[in-house]
């Protein structure tokens, strides 16, 4: 038994297996979630879809982060075979700019990452939210409101 087992976990922003999103989708898997995964169109078959299903995830959309209908379109996809999402992380691509305070999900979150500044994380009991900054400004709120 893991101590994720029946969680639900949906990861945006695989892109090959060196990326931060596959390592915490395998850390995850392993630890007993089901995974699904959002990631850029242009590397869902090439790339995403071979490891989701490496570890039997049958979930994979793509989605243009920087586009409000998309990001609800997979939430509605997902929403047709799953009844939550208890973990949703979000490594989409950064930029060099530093983060903003509109770039968090949460006032309250803290840096955590060896580029210190880059990452944020916030979380409640249930629910755990990585954001990474993000140049699609308002990708982790549209992915907040899609969970409440």
């Amino acid at each position: 038994m893991g101590l994720l087992d029946g969680k639900k976990a949906l990861i945006f922003g695989v892109a090959n297996d060196h990326s931060i999103a596959w390592g915490i989708a395998r850390a995850l898997h392993e630890a007993g979630a089901e995974i699904g995964f959002s990631s850029v169109e242009s590397l869902i078959d090439k790339r995403v879809r071979p490891l989701a299903e490496s570890i039997g995830s049958t979930f994979v959309e793509p989605c243009d982060v920087q586009s409000d209908a998309d990001i609800a379109r997979v939430f509605a996809r997902w929403g047709e075979t799953h009844d939550r999402v208890d973990i949703l992380v979000h490594v989409v691509g950064g930029s060099d700019a530093p983060p903003r305070a509109t770039d968090t999900l949460g006032a309250g979150a803290s840096g955590a990452s060896p580029q210190a500044g880059r990452w944020t994380g916030t979380g409640s009991p249930g629910r755990c939210v990585f954001a990474r900054h993000n140049p699609a400004r308002r990708l982790p709120e549209l992915l907040a409101s899609q969970l409440l």
